[in-house]
């Protein structure tokens, strides 16, 4: 059985470079095998949201998902419709 993520939030990630300062503090409160998940507006844009999750005496590496562009020219990619509304897996 899997155990249950012991730090897990969304937040604003202007760069990537900073993303890493929150799983070095999750690291040192003894959690580990943390992904990050971006979060892109739209397609070639900077993503400005970021799902970071670690799991409380993880082992695993850090890694980086392939994240989900939300928006197409029409609303929401087909991708973020199916996570929204009909509750399918982040990519990862």
């Amino acid at each position: 059985m899997a155990r249950p993520p012991a730090g897990e939030g969304l937040f604003r990630a202007p760069r990537f470079g900073t993303a890493w300062a929150p799983v070095a503090a999750l690291a040192a409160a003894g959690c580990g095998g943390a992904r990050l998940v971006p979060f892109w507006p739209r397609a070639g844009l900077p993503a400005k949201r970021a799902l970071l999750q670690a799991w409380r005496e993880g082992r695993g590496p850090a890694r980086i998902e392939p994240g989900l562009t939300l928006h197409a020219d029409a609303g929401f990619t087909p991708a973020a419709e199916a996570v929204l509304r009909d509750g399918a897996a982040l990519p990862g």
